[in-house]
């Protein structure tokens, strides 16, 4: 029976594109109805219908190649996000968000700024408990996110009762549907689905959601074999009550930076900053765990980063949209939506100048001159905050004789008009590949007045 369910499906799909009109086989559908009657599908029902079938076909055909990357995925995070699912006794079927949402990947990035497994916003992270700054993102932890998804989809059912509007109500927003209940008098979402009330998007989010997964729950019945399972997510976590460095642990614990920062995706940065008096916790391998211990007093770093911020012009090209700009710069669609006064309905013009924020970081900037400071002893501590005790100066201050000095030490250069990567290059005796390396530029990024370039040894 199920490689006839199979092969029914597969025969329409082959064929079939889910934006077309959909023409269900009546007879396939009695069959797939039949065969998903005793499977557990927890709290979420799963009715079977021809918008679900039509993500059903898309999966199995254009969108094939995506969900056996999801799907192999799955199972990294599957056991982890689960369990804390069950917990909180709310349906384990919601492990399914994740792999429509963001294909369970830390580094999924929206249009509209979400990010993370489960794609939150950054209100509504920031709302559920998760810190988001320039150092950490809490999106991108597989156990933080969940936990303040499960209470997101709690306030959610709290307010509507119903699974499917709940799973609208995250697409979407809580206030939209229920503004649209109020507006329409309808509490059921295939009603809005039929009568086209809600966005597209929204339309396609509830059957989407059942056709992965039902697929993800029989892969094999629907034509998915031999997927290559990622292995589960292991790790134990250390508290750590002092700012560190994860390269130097790293380094300590004779692992590779890359596995440590693979283990931490919610640090944005090597450093991991620890204000006083609170802690944080640092994934690392479960086998390495007492070394983690031992390696810590190494690892420590109290050295800030220096960030200066300049702005240039970009001008439109034919095919350029907001999220390939931003992507492009490293900034945010909402960063230059404010910057340059767009509302979402904006459309860009070709020939258009868009205003762009680019920053350039020095790391560790206070130990090296603080080394080559002659007016400082050899026994001088690199804290700037013990600095600032003992000479009774602020920080700001000391920061400002250190960017001079590091001016000085031809450590930063600030780009002028009409210079050129090559032009600086030769002005201070290093290679292009070099210069270009030490400040992370793309073969072909072009660099503009007024920003900074650090110049290395």
């Amino acid at each position: 029976m199920i490689k006839f369910i199979f092969l029914s499906l597969f025969i329409v799909s082959c064929s079939y594109s889910p934006f077309s009109k959909t023409t269900l086989n009546p007879k396939s559908r009695k069959i797939v109805e039949q065969d998903l009657k005793d499977l557990p599908f927890g709290k979420i029902p799963v009715q079977i219908n021809k918008y679900v079938l039509k993500w059903i076909y898309y999966y199995q055909g254009r969108g094939r190649k995506h969900m056996r990357r999801y799907l192999a995925r799955s199972s990294r995070y599957q056991f982890l996000m689960q369990s804390l699912l069950k917990e909180d006794s709310v349906p384990i079927d919601l492990i399914y968000v994740p792999l429509i949402e963001s294909g369970f990947t830390s580094h999924a990035y929206s249009h509209a700024s979400a990010v993370g497994y489960w794609q939150f916003i950054r209100g509504t992270a920031t709302s559920y408990g998760l810190r988001v700054d320039g150092y950490v993102d809490d999106r991108k932890d597989p156990v933080l996110s969940t936990k303040a998804a499960i209470k997101y989809f709690k306030t959610l059912h709290n307010m509507f009762g119903d699974w499917y509007l709940v799973l609208a109500a995250y697409n979407s927003g809580e206030n939209r549907i229920k503004r649209y209940i109020k507006k329409y008098k309808v509490k059921e979402y295939w009603t809005f689905v039929r009568r086209k009330i809600l966005p597209r998007e929204t339309r396609n989010y509830v059957p989407k959601f059942l056709a992965a997964l039902l697929i993800a729950k029989n892969p094999k019945m629907y034509g998915f074999h031999n997927i290559k399972y990622q292995k589960p997510f292991s790790s134990d976590y250390i508290t750590v009550k002092k700012s560190i460095s994860l390269k130097l642990l790293s380094k300590e614990m004779k692992i590779s930076f890359s596995k440590l920062k693979k283990l931490n995706p919610r640090y944005l940065t090597d450093w991991v900053p620890v204000k006083k008096g609170s802690k944080i916790a640092v994934r690392v391998p479960t086998s390495l765990k007492s070394l983690a211990f031992k390696s810590l007093p190494k690892s420590y770093s109290n050295k800030p980063f220096l960030t200066f911020s300049y702005y240039f012009y970009y001008r439109v090209k034919k095919g350029d949209n907001l999220s390939y700009i931003a992507k492009k710069f490293r900034s945010r669609v909402s960063s230059l939506r404010r910057l340059n006064r767009l509302k979402r309905k904006n459309f860009l013009r070709i020939g258009q100048k868009l205003k762009i924020r680019r920053r350039t970081r020095v790391e560790h900037l206070g130990s090296n001159l603080i080394k080559r400071n002659k007016t400082t002893n050899k026994r001088a501590v690199s804290s700037i905050k013990k600095l600032r005790k003992r000479k009774k100066i602020s920080t700001k201050r000391i920061l400002r004789k250190r960017l001079a000095k590091l001016k000085k030490h031809r450590k930063i250069y600030k780009i002028k008009r009409g210079d050129t990567i090559s032009h600086i290059a030769k002005k201070f005796r290093i290679s292009i590949k070099k210069l270009k390396r030490k400040n992370r530029l793309s073969s072909n990024y072009k660099i503009f007045s007024g920003g900074y370039l650090i110049i290395p040894k």
